[in-house]
């Protein structure tokens, strides 16, 4: 099965609790790989720095860390063992299928809690880009996975 999957971004919604990846990450970059995933009906995964590769759907609390060139290494071998678990790509395909909706509306962060006069709008937490420096290194570059 043939999926797509793209790397986080340094800049998220800082709203309060756990929301899906693909509504924490605030990236063009994002929302047009969530499109073409779901132009082409096929799950996103998204690789993120401190959790590894996700389903897009995942839920994740706010966090602000940047891979020090110390922890690339391990953070490799984790996200190598996680394919290799996912070799069974079917299981991680299938969670992701099953929430694939979460991607419709990407362009719509934070589920409409950025709207002023929400019930939410208390819980939200401004905007802040990520304040670690960045690791110098390769280029990323938004790539198709797949299977065999």
């Amino acid at each position: 099965m043939k999926v797509l999957c793209t790397y986080c971004s340094a800049e998220k919604q800082t709203v309060v609790g756990n929301v899906p990846a693909i509504s924490r990450y605030i990236s063009k970059r994002i929302d047009r790989v969530a499109k073409q995933a779901e132009k082409e009906n096929r799950p996103l995964f998204i690789l993120s720095g401190k959790y590894g590769i996700i389903p897009a759907a995942h839920p994740i609390p706010y966090y602000d860390h940047l891979l020090t060139q110390e922890e690339v290494l391990a953070h490799a071998k984790k996200v190598a063992s996680q394919i290799k678990e996912g070799a069974d790509h079917q299981q991680m395909a299938q969670n992701a299928k099953s929430t694939r909706a979460a991607t419709a509306g990407a362009s719509e962060r934070a589920m409409g809690c950025q709207k002023k006069g929400t019930s939410s709008e208390e819980n939200i937490v401004p905007k802040t880009p990520c304040r670690n420096k960045a690791v110098q290194g390769p280029s990323l570059r938004t790539k198709r996975v797949a299977s065999a």
